[in-house]
């Protein structure tokens, strides 16, 4: 999965910085050097955009996951959509604000399918899944600030250009969040709905009390 630069610059002139991360799943950590022979090979022989554009690496820093386990016990949260959420109900893109258990539901998913692909490990299974939606009934939205933004974005492989809108903001929701906190927290490196190969769905968690959380955004 690819990041890309989180500003708003659509050109970058000779000598810009720009920050780009690449998450690598299972296996495929075993190959972050090759993945990043390409990065460079891109960079200094193909380039980027219209004009080909030549970039070097300047710097590479790794990290891995690790659970923040002293926040498995908040009651509230705020989630921070970084990147476009891509979300559809009803072979519809969700354009509001998603209930806990619809957002929930695109974690385990997401969770769900990369456990199918990279194997080793299990998030849950399938009476645990169905316990856990019910319980994610139980978690109300106390605030958001989600809003529609289009995207438009030009495919060299398709000759056209593709819609990529999707929410950006924030949303806040309350109750007995412990059983969730896991899987949120994996869902902070995996991104959820579409086009997360792109970088899209990608979120981040603030851990607050339910009067701090509420004071975030229109209550809904």
């Amino acid at each position: 999965m690819i990041l890309p630069p989180l500003d708003e610059k659509q050109t970058y002139q000779a000598g810009d910085k720009f920050h780009v991360e690449l998450v690598l799943f299972g296996r495929a950590a075993r190959h972050t050097s090759i993945a990043l022979a390409a990065i460079e090979f891109l960079g200094l022989e193909m380039g980027l955009g219209y004009s080909r554009g030549k970039y070097r690496i300047h710097h590479v820093s790794e990290s891995s996951f690790s659970f923040n386990k002293a926040n498995f016990s908040s009651q509230a949260i705020k989630l921070s959509f970084i990147t476009r959420l891509r979300i559809k109900a009803d072979n519809r893109l969700h354009t509001a604000a998603p209930s806990f258990e619809r957002l929930v539901s695109r974690v385990f998913g997401r969770l769900k399918t990369l456990q199918q692909t990279c194997g080793n490990y299990q998030v849950i299974d399938e009476d645990g899944y169905r316990d856990a939606l019910r319980a994610a009934e139980r978690i109300i939205t106390t605030a958001s600030t989600l809003y529609w933004d289009d995207w438009d974005r030009y495919s060299g492989t398709q000759n056209e250009w593709m819609k990529f809108g999707g929410l950006l903001g924030n949303i806040c929701y309350h109750g007995d969040l412990q059983a969730f906190i896991p899987a949120l927290q994996l869902g902070e490196w995996a991104h959820i709905g579409g086009k997360t190969s792109f970088g899209l769905g990608k979120y981040s968690i603030e851990y607050e009390d339910a009067h701090e959380c509420s004071q975030t955004g229109t209550s809904i």
